[in-house]
């Protein structure tokens, strides 16, 4: 059953989810989602690999952490409905553990938002 939320509900629910991944914090991005919650990644091109539930969601994370620990994701617009929210964004990093080199992409991220909490997430970038 999708519960209704406003604007404000959702925008926060997706800023606070925002939030935990910008602070590498497992716990408080797993808080901020569903049990049931569904992520479809960018890679590997081109349809992105899906993780569904907290258990992979977590798996996913916590690679990605180790992996580019320095990733920051900066929201640049948001336009959020009652359940549905469409961000843009832009992802960095400046390490990875290979040494390579610092970069950024552009993307946009779908999201639901259900009881005040992400429950779908889908990612796409430029390039």
């Amino acid at each position: 059953m999708q519960t209704t939320n406003n604007a404000e509900t959702t925008t926060q629910s997706i800023k606070d989810m925002l939030d935990a991944l910008n602070r590498h914090d497992a716990d408080a991005l797993l808080a901020s989602i569903t049990d049931d919650c569904v992520f479809e990644n960018t890679g590997p091109a081109p349809d992105g690999t899906r993780h569904t539930g907290k258990q992979e969601i977590q798996e996913f994370f916590a690679e990605f952490f180790k992996n580019a620990p320095n990733a920051k994701f900066t929201l640049e617009t948001m336009l959020a409905g009652e359940n549905h929210a469409t961000v843009m964004h832009r992802y960095t990093w400046n390490d990875s553990p290979g040494g390579g080199d610092p970069g950024s992409v552009r993307g946009a991220s779908i999201f639901v938002v259900r009881d005040g909490k992400v429950a779908e997430m889908y990612s796409y970038v430029k390039g």
